[in-house]
């Protein structure tokens, strides 16, 4: 039995436990989850929601409390914000509740909290009434107040007054004698004025006077004060009759008549002002009697409220409390049952598990270490049959890999080996010195040594050579020698051989051997060669046929043999001229000069496959025939092939770059010397003048630059200078001003300098320029001779732009309005004169400097130029224009020249 079948058994009978055991728990789960999500949250959410009314209940503020506080707003009985709170969750118990007898008992709840709410609102409005009364009667003491103080005002000071009288009268000796009882009199006006303040004091609570803002409060009592005011006044007035029958003083009884009088007069109008204010006051205590009542009655519907709801929460916690013992002892039941199946699963599992590997793992264990201890080249030892059929094929597997493996490291042995030699063919390109017969000998070793492996190591191969294409293999493309190193001159393009044919022992003996011989053509001392379109190697249509073969890439086993490209198979070439008679298998490896671009083997091969090439970028290939038409080689043949054909191909490279770098290296010495030539073209210091101030600079674009200015003492007061641009760039424009600079070294050593004007200057120096440059050069120039001691200066022009700075105007001398530059015709030049101020000066510059770019393609241009200058405070000028000038550029690219040169008159010398 296989060890699959034996597996599935053993695993469907685990399976099997298993599923029994993950049934009961997903049965217990899928209750447990039933229960949570259906009754549990849902009862304890019901529970929940109850506490929570009874809790937003009980912080309600009770309305006694808030009845009898200093302000009173209806809004604080029942805010509108939380009644919509209890309302939403009253709403939302409606929604969880879904058993009958609990619904009953929650409607229940509900009209008590409805009723509750409706008696709160009417309390309000009833509170709104009586708050409306109390203000009414304030304002109606408020209009009685001032008259009813004066009254017992007036009553007092009255009093008060008859009092002194009285005191003074008894105080008298006549008056005593003649009255002996004085004293109990005096107790009695003392009795009285006591008596009429605390009356007094009395009438004031009553009307609130003490207080402007005690109206607020509606508890204040005031009962039983009208009937102490008058037991007051009635008192006083029965103490003023009383001692009204004991005086005998005329004075005394007119006296007491007079308090007598106007006491009973205060109590007639306490007695109206009393009549007056009685009848709201009675309205507003029947208003508080009916306040007080339904008070009670809130009292009583709250603790109903409470009492429910309470009984509620309580009713669900004790049923979730039963519902989780109940569902706790199910559980504990499932889990029992599914212990059991899992106790049978694990028991299962051991015994698989220990019974499986001693059977399976023994001769996996022996293979292992036949396996470990195996070395390339030794054949297997054989191993007795484990009945496991799997075991077994693995074992013939690896019995047919290891004769295959030996096999390959055969032939990779000697491929290697080759490879290896490849590191004394890159020696040998590089120090093999050229010879006068030939160019390039260590290329023709490298190739030969490469064709040589090729033979020895690929059976099969009967010709091996490399051909190239002239001209277009090599960069240089004015080049008269062609790849084998002769010298010939204009040779046709076509197809060269790089070195020696190679030919396998058994070809020499070949009918086809004589005829390839016999149709290789050659011109002068060439070998071989072939003219493009003819033979198969120039032959278009064989390039699109016999393409590289991606060895890497491929599907196929690594030894797998693979047809070649056959010629008998294809259509026929029997109208080439050319590499005649073979009609074999043909494999060609193409050089392409995509790969000297940069371009990966592996991007070059997925263009290939897709038809993505150029044919023109063909510059070589190697080239390799078999006789035998039924020719196939193994994916291992061919990509040893390629690889040998890739090192061709970078050792022609490399043989061109070093002939790139040669001519580099030639081209940076003339760089070299040309710049160090441009140089000497320079002054090496600016003259130092006591009255003008002169900077200058010259920054090349190139690695030699064409600008050129220079300085001329020509008397002891006057010096001349001179800036120049040569047509062109580089080399040429450098070489223009040198002869340029020549000349004008020669006019100052021979001393005509100081006896010609600058336009005779430039007159003379044009007539030489015509005779030394070819038509197509010019230099455009500008030669001015200054005096130091008073600023005056002239000047000739020859195309060369200027400008005048004279205070904040800027005058430009444009090159339209001046004459033609030197080395274009025989013509003669004008002088013009100007003249400096002190602090004014000119600037003299080459097109480097208004012909700058900067990366948004945009030119410093003649008007930035001008805005500068206006700007401009200092006298280093040539060299802050300059910097200016770069910062425009930034990291682009020079366009020209850069050149300037400022020259400033400071002032007259004493």
């Amino acid at each position: 039995m296989s060890l699959k079948s034996q597996l599935t058994i053993s695993i469907l009978a685990v399976t099997f436990f298993l599923i029994i055991f993950f049934s009961i728990i997903g049965a217990s789960l899928k209750a447990t989850e039933t229960f949570i999500s259906e009754d549990l949250f849902r009862e304890v959410n019901i529970a929940r929601y109850y506490e929570t009314l009874v809790s937003n209940w009980v912080n309600l503020p009770e309305p006694e409390k808030i009845i009898v506080s200093l302000e009173f707003s209806p809004e604080n009985l029942l805010p509108e914000s939380e009644l919509n709170k209890l309302r939403k969750g009253l709403l939302e118990l409606d929604g969880l509740i879904i058993n009958t007898e609990r619904k009953n008992a929650f409607q229940r709840i509900n009209q008590i909290f409805e009723d509750h709410v409706i008696k709160i609102r009417t309390l309000e409005k009833l509170l709104i009434k009586r708050n409306g009364i109390a203000k009414n009667e304030k304002l109606r003491r408020l209009e009685k107040k001032k008259f009813f103080e004066k009254q017992v005002q007036t009553l007092l000071d009255g009093f008060k007054r008859m009092i002194d009288d009285l005191s003074k009268t008894l105080r008298q000796p006549d008056f005593q004698l003649a009255i002996g009882n004085t004293a109990n009199l005096m107790l009695a006006v003392s009795k009285m004025e006591r008596d009429l303040l605390i009356a007094q004091s009395d009438v004031s609570k009553f009307l609130f006077f003490e207080d402007e803002n005690s109206f607020k409060n509606f508890e204040i009592d005031r009962s039983d004060l009208d009937d102490r005011i008058e037991k007051r006044l009635r008192a006083v007035i029965d103490l003023l009759g009383k001692s009204l029958e004991v005086v005998k003083n005329p004075v005394q009884f007119r006296v007491f008549s007079r308090i007598k009088t106007n006491v009973q007069s205060f109590r007639k109008s306490f007695d109206e002002l009393k009549e007056l204010l009685e009848q709201p006051e009675t309205e507003r205590l029947e208003m508080d009697d009916e306040i007080k009542t339904i008070i009670t009655e809130l009292k009583l519907s709250n603790a109903r409220l409470i009492k429910s709801a309470n009984f509620e929460a309580n009713f669900y916690w004790e049923k979730i409390s039963k519902s989780s013992e109940n569902l706790l002892n199910q559980i504990s039941f499932d889990l029992k049952i599914g212990g059991l199946f899992f106790l049978f699963t694990v028991i299962t599992g051991f015994w698989i598990s220990f019974f499986y590997p001693g059977k399976v793992a023994k001769p996996l264990i022996i293979l292992n270490k036949e396996m470990a201890h195996f070395n390339i080249g030794e054949e297997p030892i054989s191993q007795p049959i484990s009945n496991i059929l799997e075991i077994d094929e693995l074992r013939q597997s690896f019995f047919r890999f290891i004769e295959r493996l030996n096999f390959t490291a055969q032939v990779n042995a000697k491929y290697i080996e080759a490879i290896k030699e490849m590191g004394d063919v890159f020696i040998k390109l590089h120090e093999s010195p050229p010879t006068p017969d030939n160019t390039q000998p260590g290329l023709e070793y490298a190739v030969n040594h490469i064709l040589e492996k090729l033979i020895e190591s690929v059976s099969g191969i009967d010709i091996a050579k490399v051909m190239l294409r002239f001209p277009t293999w090599t960069d240089q493309e004015d080049s008269k020698t062609p790849v084998n190193g002769q010298s010939q001159k204009n040779p046709p393009s076509g197809w060269y051989k790089l070195g020696e044919t190679y030919f396998s022992g058994s070809f020499l003996k070949n009918p086809e051997f004589q005829i390839y011989v016999d149709s290789r053509k050659s011109i002068s001392k060439f070998e071989e060669f072939i003219p493009d379109g003819d033979g198969l190697i120039g032959n278009p249509s064989i390039w699109e046929i016999s393409l590289p073969t991606s060895g890497g890439e491929s599907k196929d086993s690594f030894s797998k043999k693979i047809p070649l490209f056959s010629l008998s198979k294809a259509p026929t070439f029997t109208d080439r001229n050319f590499e005649k008679g073979i009609n074999g298998c043909l494999h060609l490896i193409w050089f392409f000069r995509k790969i000297m671009a940069g371009n990966s083997a592996g991007e070059l091969e997925s263009n290939l496959e897709v038809g993505n090439y150029d044919k023109e970028n063909v510059f070589g290939a190697l080239f390799i025939y078999f006789s035998d038409p039924e020719m196939h080689l193994s994916q291992q043949d061919l990509s040893f092939i390629e690889i040998m054909g890739l090192q061709i191909s970078i050792l022609i490279e490399s043989n061109i770059l070093l002939q790139v770098r040669e001519r580099q290296h030639k081209t940076e010495e003339q760089l070299a010397l040309a710049r160090e030539i441009q140089e000497n073209l320079l002054p090496k210091k600016i003259p130092n003048i006591e009255s003008l101030h002169i900077a200058a600079i010259s920054k090349p674009a190139f690695e030699v630059g064409g600008d050129y200015y220079d300085f001329f003492k020509i008397a002891e007061n006057r010096i001349g200078i001179v800036i120049a641009d040569a047509a062109g760039k580089n080399v040429p424009a450098a070489i223009i001003m040198t002869v340029f600079k020549s000349v004008l070294s020669t006019f100052y050593e021979n001393g005509e300098m100081g006896t010609l004007g600058p336009e005779q200057i430039l007159e003379k120096a044009n007539r030489i320029i015509l005779k030394n440059i070819t038509p197509d050069r010019f230099i455009t120039c500008m030669f001015l001779i200054i005096d130091s001691t008073n600023g005056h200066f002239e000047y000739a022009c020859a195309g060369q732009p200027a400008i005048l700075i004279k205070g904040k105007s800027l005058i430009e001398i444009a090159p339209e309005a001046t004459d033609f530059p030197l080395g274009i015709f025989d013509m003669p030049y004008k002088k013009r004169y100007s003249q400096l101020e002190p602090n004014q000066g000119i600037l003299l510059y080459t097109d480097g400097i208004t012909e700058a770019r900067n990366r948004e393609n945009k030119e410093f241009g003649i008007s930035r130029l001008k805005s500068f200058l206006a700007r401009y405070k200092g006298k280093d000028l040539a060299n802050n224009l300059t910097e200016h000038v770069e910062s425009f550029i930034g990291e682009c690219t020079p366009h020209d020249d850069i050149t300037a040169v400022s020259i400033f008159f400071l002032g007259r010398k004493s």
